[in-house]
């Protein structure tokens, strides 16, 4: 073998490392770019998914909301008590459905860590503790109980979910920023 020919090996072989090199580099670019793509594309249902939880429990609150407004301050014509109490107009209540609320449960499940969880919860617990204390209230008015309901009656129930429903927006936002 010529010196010619050695160096034409040597650079062969060379370029072949260099092309598999190439090909190596190129999967694991490509490899890399769709890991990223699938994170971001899971970042994204993330996101879409907590905000939906936000919307329906929103949406769940300001009905809680208004209606202890209609019960305590809004001028009344009955819904427990036959006497006239002047006041502001009742706001409209429009509660979502129990299948929204069982969406919001089933995207925190799948997509809220443990403090989204954990808020979710306390909320859950403060709209059940309402749930409750309104069944009360029309067990008193089906067996005749006339009296007006006073707005420190339901003071724990309306302050207890406004202050977990601002906190789970909270967790929810520090859990987004992540």
């Amino acid at each position: 073998m010529t010196v010619e020919m050695i160096a034409a090996f040597v650079a062969a072989g060379v370029a072949l490392l260099v092309g598999l090199g190439g090909v190596a580099a190129s999967f694991f670019q490509a490899t890399r770019v769709a890991k990223v793509t699938l994170q971001s594309q899971l970042n994204a249902s993330k996101i879409d998914a907590l905000v939906t939880v936000l919307r329906h429990v929103e949406l769940r609150g300001m009905a809680i909301q208004d209606h202890i407004f209609n019960l305590t301050m809004a001028e009344h014509t009955g819904e427990g008590w036959e006497d006239y109490r002047p006041g502001p107009q009742n706001r409209e209540v429009s509660a979502p459905q129990r299948t929204d609320l069982a969406e919001a449960a089933a995207l925190v499940a799948a997509y809220g860590d443990q403090r989204v969880r954990s808020a979710f919860e306390r909320w859950s617990r403060a709209v059940e503790n309402w749930n409750n204390k309104y069944e009360d209230l029309r067990f008193a008015w089906s067996e005749g109980e006339r009296d007006p309901v006073r707005p420190a009656d339901l003071a724990v129930q309306k302050n207890g979910e406004l202050a977990a429903r601002r906190n789970l927006g909270e967790v929810v936002n520090a859990a987004l920023r992540k």
